[in-house]
């Protein structure tokens, strides 16, 4: 009876440990947001926050343009913390790319974008183009125009909740007014992906060993 009771018990244990691993699991997904708050002051083609990647795409060979992070300063959005920016001014096909750096697939809930240059009294595109292994989706967000002179918030589509494995942000320059695509941007809320159903599996493989010694020795 005792030893029954104590194989039960254990059984329980370990059922516990199972659904706790799990629940770990999952739990470790979830969302994150890229800030920019560690970073002011960078300026470069390439920059990794959270394990993601944001790069210069330079198809052409006239000239690259940078990303760059800052705190505020003359002619830009005001905000409380550091934002990145982007002045598309040497070549007019450069562009701003990012994805995972571990290739993983992601998805996109939110972001706070401005025209990089402030005050703005003019509606501003900003296009984004999320690549998934089957389609490929657009968005285009734009700024409020009539003098704003900060970061606004903005809702990506569910089309974006997953399944990108990159995504381009798009200005297109207007020559004739001399006005270089240019943008701002803080907050990307980024979605990362859920646990593989492998993974899942392998804990259950992991577990299930222990698992039957237990249900063998009740039946004794």
């Amino acid at each position: 009876m005792v030893n029954r009771m104590s194989t039960s018990n254990f059984a329980c244990r370990i059922s516990t440990t199972i659904l706790a691993v799990l629940l770990w699991i999952v739990n470790a997904q979830g969302q994150g947001t890229v800030t920019f708050n560690d970073a002011a002051g960078f300026a470069g083609t390439n920059y990794y926050e959270s394990g993601i990647g944001f790069n210069v795409g330079m198809p052409g060979v006239a000239g690259f343009d940078r990303m760059g992070v800052i705190a505020g300063g003359f002619n830009v959005p005001i905000n409380s913390t550091p934002y990145m920016v982007f002045f598309n001014q040497n070549t007019a096909d450069n562009y701003v790319f990012f994805s995972l750096t571990n290739g993983s697939t992601f998805g996109l809930i939110s972001v706070q974008l401005a025209d990089a240059s402030s005050p703005s009294y003019t509606a501003y595109p900003i296009e984004f183009i999320g690549y998934t292994p089957r389609s490929i989706v657009t968005q285009i967000f734009t700024t409020p125009g009539n003098g704003t002179d900060s970061l606004s918030d903005y809702q990506f589509s569910p089309d974006f909740g997953s399944g990108l494995m990159r995504v381009d942000i798009i200005t297109h320059i207007n020559r004739q007014n001399n006005n270089p695509a240019h943008w701002a941007m803080d907050n990307l809320v980024v979605v990362v992906p859920e646990p593989d159903s492998f993974a899942l599996i392998a804990i259950g493989l992991l577990f299930y060993p222990a698992w039957k010694r237990t249900i063998g020795s009740e039946s004794h």
